[in-house]
């Protein structure tokens, strides 16, 4: 085994992707090849999922829902629970990001810049 370099320690270590080879990429896969046609909201959020390209990156619109879909999966061998099926972790996911979207937009609704709240 050889050493490797300093700045190849640091690009390992800051990483913010997972391996298309990891369990996240096969939870996704296998949430990919189920059918969400009977229910459009799952159907719209696993084409969204589809474009999640297993980057955590701040930026990534697609992360939130992938890491929170894959999460407990990856989690497994450190915490000992065993996680929901993929399909079930997906629409737990789905379900905890569609109602913080609507406590925000309620938030959103009810603020009026220079109001008071009185």
């Amino acid at each position: 085994m050889q050493p490797i370099s300093r700045d190849r320690l640091l690009q390992i270590k800051f990483d913010k992707s997972y391996s298309n080879h990891s369990i996240a990429a096969k939870v996704i896969e296998e949430i990919l090849a189920e059918a969400w046609s009977s229910d459009s909201t799952l159907n719209d959020a696993a084409e969204y999922l589809r474009g999640w390209n297993l980057a955590t990156d701040a930026g990534n619109r697609h992360a939130a829902l992938g890491v929170l879909t894959t999460m407990s999966h990856v989690t497994h061998s450190l915490t000992g629970k065993t996680p929901d099926s993929p399909p079930e972790s997906f629409k737990n996911a789905v379900r905890l990001l569609m109602d913080r979207a609507a406590i925000e937009a309620d938030a959103s609704a009810r603020y009026r810049p220079g109001q008071s709240s009185y």
